[in-house]
């Protein structure tokens, strides 16, 4: 099966990878990945917020099938795309890598990733002329390419927007709003605290302006900080090196920044004014 148009796209790496493979059995990184596997369609299902937005319903959630969202988990890269680049799917993209990424950390996974949007060709289907696995899934565009290039230059656990991604969700959003009232614009996902403008340490040691999906709460509860050092290190992952311990550094330096944007947003749920 081809399909290809504009979607966008989520790339998320798990970092410390390497460690996780090298200082663990086989054994009990499948167990943890049979428990961190399934969490993505978790997320997937609790917080897809366009979803609901397109149902005018605050409790309806997807199924499987009927979630706008796909996804393909290789070893330790996370890849998540949109059926199409409409704003509500957006929405939904962020929502889950929001969710996803909160949950990684307390599974002592730290993701780092990067939201991008472009023209892409999904290709999917199975070879049929030997019975060994042979499927393949094929996503073909710059858009791939574009996040994971994006996400490896930051030097932290969480996830940057790319200008085009947040350019294309406006235009769209500006398009269609005057029909669709219900629809999130940029202020809109600011104000219920999904992103925020953040100047992203980078690996260069320059300090770059993006979105950021903020992470660090999800449904109302916040993550503990000492998680995020905890996860770093769980699994038996070295952090006895500079590297790990500027991400680390960087990845609790916007958890801190982020403090005022969750106090904010509670004063809004308890006043019931948050969207």
């Amino acid at each position: 099966m081809e399909n290809r148009q504009i979607r966008y796209l989520a790339f998320l790496d798990i970092l410390g990878f390497k460690d996780l493979i090298e200082n663990n059995n086989l054994s009990e990184i499948v167990k943890l990945y049979e428990k961190f596997e399934p969490s993505l369609l978790y997320s997937m299902a609790v917080s897809n917020i366009g979803y609901r937005l397109d149902n005018l319903s605050e409790h309806s959630l997807p199924s499987a099938e009927q979630t706008h969202l796909n996804s393909l988990f290789i070893s330790d890269s996370i890849i998540i795309w949109t059926d199409d680049d409409s704003p509500n799917r957006f929405v939904d993209l962020v929502s889950v890598v929001k969710q996803h990424m909160k949950l990684a950390i307390e599974f002592g996974f730290p993701l780092r990733g990067a939201i991008t949007c472009g023209e892409l060709e999904i290709k999917t289907g199975n070879h049929e002329m030997t019975k060994k696995q042979n499927s393949f899934n094929t996503i073909l565009g710059l858009p791939l390419t574009k996040a994971y290039l994006l996400e490896n230059t930051a030097e932290w656990s969480g996830c940057v927007i790319d200008d085009e991604a947040i350019k294309h969700y406006n235009l769209t959003v500006n398009f269609i709003k005057s029909t669709q009232p219900k629809t999130l614009d940029l202020e809109g996902l600011m104000r219920i605290d999904f992103i925020r403008p953040y100047k992203v340490p980078m690996k260069t040691g320059q300090i770059k302006d993006f979105y950021t999906v903020n992470w660090t709460h999800f449904m109302g509860s916040r993550i503990k900080e000492n998680l995020i050092r905890k996860s770093f290190n769980q699994h038996n992952k070295k952090t006895n090196d500079w590297s790990v311990e500027n991400k680390i550094k960087n990845t609790l330096n916007y958890y801190k920044a982020t403090k005022k944007d969750y106090d904010f947003l509670k004063k809004m749920i308890e006043n019931r004014n948050v969207i």
